[in-house]
Order: structure tokens, then C-alpha cells, then sequence
């Protein structure tokens, strides 16, 4: 090796160092510190050019289906209700399942569909659009016209639990439904 090369090696092993040191300063709180000087009209812009790349890299069907993936994995708190319950009764059941064109939140056997409708994500706002009802009132025709029960549970009703005897009761109705 000669001078040079082991002058250039060790500026490669200095650097190295240095960026593993910087690395170490990549925390999840000094991320935040930064995200949060960040304009949120930015960070909006950024996520829709980003969605935009995806789509048009993998998909309409792919980038669903990741999704689902992803919301199988990281189910919201009214999910977690719902699974609690179906759990406690000896329920089989599957998340994020394809029906009729659309992902329901559970799939139990008999064709019944559970949908835990988070209230931001199921009511009129300016982040879903100011029609979301009748929106939601068309994807449930669809998914009953194709042999679905579909049980609708409330945000506020998973949360004071009076849901729980109202499912049990549906799931009871149409699983002695002969088919």
C-alpha cells in the first residue's frame, strides 16, 4: 500500500467514524424537535406527492393491499375492542378482509362484516370530504348486495361497551341463519 492509499484509507476510516457518531444523534426526540419546525401544509404536500409515487409505481390494487397489510399489524383502538370481545367469545374471525370491492375490519364466518367506524374517519370533515356518510352508505350496499351482513359499530358505543351485547346478539341472529 502506498503513502496515499493509506492516507485515503485513513480518511475513509475517519468519516466512517464520524458518521456513525452522527448517526447516534438521529434519535427518535431530536426527530420530533425537527418535524415540529416543519410547516404542516409541507409535510401534507410531501405524504400526497409521496402517495402519488407509490400509486403510480405499484398500483391502486398493491397500495391496498399493503395498507391492509399494514392496518393488520397496527389495528386502531376500537379494533382492539372488537377483537377483545370476539376473543373472549370463542369467535373466528379475519381482519382487513376483501369484500365486494373494499377492505371490512373483520370478516367472521357466515358472511357477517364488522366495521369499528372511528368517528373522524366516518363523519363529514375536511380531511375525508363533507359527503363521508353517503359514501360509507354506498360501499355498505355494495358489500350487502354481494351476500354480506354488515354490523356498523359506533366510535362512542365500542366506548361505553353497550356495542358488545349488541354484537353478540347480531352474531347470534345470523350465524343460526341457514344458508
Amino acid at each position: 500500500m502506498t503513502l496515499s492509499e493509506a492516507r485515503l484509507e485513513q480518511k475513509r476510516a475517519a468519516g466512517a467514524k464520524g458518521g456513525r457518531a452522527r448517526a447516534w444523534q438521529f434519535t427518535s426526540d431530536s426527530q420530533k424537535a425537527a418535524r415540529a419546525n416543519v410547516r404542516r401544509d409541507s409535510l401534507v404536500a410531501s405524504g400526497q406527492a409521496g402517495g402519488r409515487a407509490t400509486l403510480a409505481i405499484y398500483g391502486r390494487d398493491q397500495v391496498n393491499e399493503r395498507l391492509a397489510r399494514w392496518r393488520r399489524k397496527h389495528p386502531t383502538a376500537l379494533e382492539r375492542i372488537v377483537m377483545a370481545w370476539l376473543d373472549e367469545w370463542g369467535e373466528t374471525y379475519q381482519r382487513e378482509v376483501y369484500v365486494a370491492g373494499y377492505y371490512v375490519d373483520f370478516l367472521l364466518p357466515f358472511h357477517i362484516a364488522v366495521e369499528a367506524d372511528g368517528e373522524h374517519w366516518h363523519e363529514s370533515n375536511d380531511h375525508h370530504g363533507q359527503d363521508r356518510p353517503s359514501l360509507d352508505a354506498g360501499r355498505d350496499r355494495k358489500i350487502v348486495a354481494a351476500g354480506f351482513t354488515l354490523i356498523r359499530l359506533s366510535e362512542q358505543s365500542l366506548l361505553d361497551g353497550s356495542a358488545k351485547e349488541y354484537l353478540r346478539q347480531r352474531i347470534d341472529i345470523f350465524s343460526a341463519i341457514p344458508f
